[in-house]
This record gives C-alpha cells, sequence and structure tokens, in this order.
C-alpha cells in the first residue's frame, strides 16, 4: 500500500480508492483499471470465459489420443487448467447474470473445479475430455460466446466419446 505522497514504481500504475484519507492502491499490468460496473465486470469474464473456450478448441483439435498419451500429459495438464480457470471466471459472474441462464449448471462448473484441485491424481480423464469437447462448447453456444459448429469441426477424427461408466452429463440442463 503506497501513501498519496510516493511516487510510483517504474512498471507500476496507481488509481485513488474510494477511502476517506484518500490512499492509493497499488496495480500491475498494464489493464490495471478494475470494471467498476456489473456489466463491466460480466463482460471482462466472459471475455476470459471465451478465451478458456478457444484453448479448449486447441486441446481438442489436437485429438483425444494425444490428450490420453501415457507418456505425454501436457495435452490433460492444460485441459484441467483450463476448467479451473473456467470455474474461477464462472464463478465470478453474478447470480442475476446466471439466473439468465437457468439451463446452465453453473453449479456443476464449479464442481468440476473442486473435482480436479482436490482430487488431481486419480481424475479421470475421460471426464475431462468429456468437459473440453462436449460441455464447454454446449455452454459457450448458450452464451452466444463461440460457435458451436465451430467446435463440432475441431472435435477428434475419431468423434470420441467418454469411455462405459463415465458420466456423460453435460452443464447444460
Amino acid at each position: 500500500m503506497s501513501e498519496p505522497g510516493d511516487s510510483p514504481k517504474p512498471g507500476r500504475r496507481f488509481r485513488p480508492v474510494d477511502r476517506a484519507e484518500g490512499s492509493l492502491e497499488e496495480q500491475s499490468g498494464p489493464d490495471y483499471a478494475t470494471p467498476h460496473t456489473d456489466e463491466d465486470r460480466t463482460t471482462k469474464h466472459l471475455d476470459d470465459i471465451a478465451r478458456f473456450g478457444r484453448s479448449a478448441a486447441r486441446v481438442v483439435a489436437r485429438g483425444k489420443g494425444r490428450f490420453l498419451d501415457p507418456e505425454d500429459d501436457e495435452q490433460r495438464r492444460i485441459a484441467r487448467s483450463i476448467l479451473v480457470d473456467l470455474a474461477s471466471a464462472t464463478n465470478r459472474l453474478s447470480d442475476g447474470f446466471k439466473a439468465t441462464y437457468p439451463q446452465i449448471d453453473w453449479r456443476g462448473i464449479y464442481a468440476v473445479r473442486v473435482y480436479i484441485t482436490h482430487d488431481y491424481d486419480a481424475t479421470n480423464d475421460q471426464v475431462v475430455w468429456w468437459s473440453i469437447s462436449e460441455s464447454l462448447p454446449e455452454m459457450l453456444g448458450i452464451l452466444g460466446l463461440e460457435d458451436q459448429s465451430r467446435h463440432e469441426n475441431l472435435r477428434s477424427p475419431d468423434g470420441s466419446k467418454p469411455a462405459k461408466g463415465v458420466s456423460q452429463r453435460s452443464w447444460v440442463r
């Protein structure tokens, strides 16, 4: 925290904080300004969600074989990271926004995050694959963030589905 008379450090920016004493709050990065309205915050989170969708589509485009390659867990780690970040972004959306999309299982998205972060060693890779190849594109389509047909084209060539016994429950109700 800086005092009003302090000069900014190189590479840092400051913005006033609504406090009686008029102190300054330090923020890093080029986009230091925090969104001030619910609409601004929602737009920022939806932009993040769309970006996670594009990242997931690239993993899916590389194919399920590469995703499940026992010698290389890179794609699985990327997918898990995307799902954790996705859950964090959706968790920041306002309850009012979420209420306008009751067909999306918002709690289910967060449950996937909890599952991955707390049971990472035993995470079922089929569930992760299903989440990035089926549930996420469907959710993005409902939100109008991605053209679902684009994701259809990016699915693995074999059109893989989860193994028998793996829940195929989507985040979309």
